[in-house]
């Protein structure tokens, strides 16, 4: 199992309808098997999402979050997409 960290700074709350919609359709994918989303209290970026992952469906969640991005880049600024694996130490 993996974790995509996806971060970005946002001109909109994010927990109005539009936000969570946006951020809901990605619990119901395939191989997720949890999501959260953090707001910073200090620091950039100002929303992170952290999604756990099977590791057969890495490279279609990063696909989908890419793709849905970018309908909101008048939304959203300073997007990043992070995997990360655990070391297991």
């Amino acid at each position: 199992m993996a974790k995509i960290e996806v971060g970005f700074d946002s001109f909109y709350s994010l927990t109005d309808y539009d936000g969570k919609a946006a951020i809901s359709q990605f619990r119901r994918m395939p191989g997720v098997n949890d999501l959260k989303v953090y707001r910073a209290v200090e620091g950039k970026p100002s929303y992170t999402v952290i999604v756990d992952i099977d590791d057969d469906k890495i490279d279609d969640m990063k696909g989908k979050f890419q793709s849905s991005m970018a309908q909101y880049t008048g939304y959203i600024s300073n997007v990043n997409i992070r995997v990360l694996k655990d070391l297991g130490i």
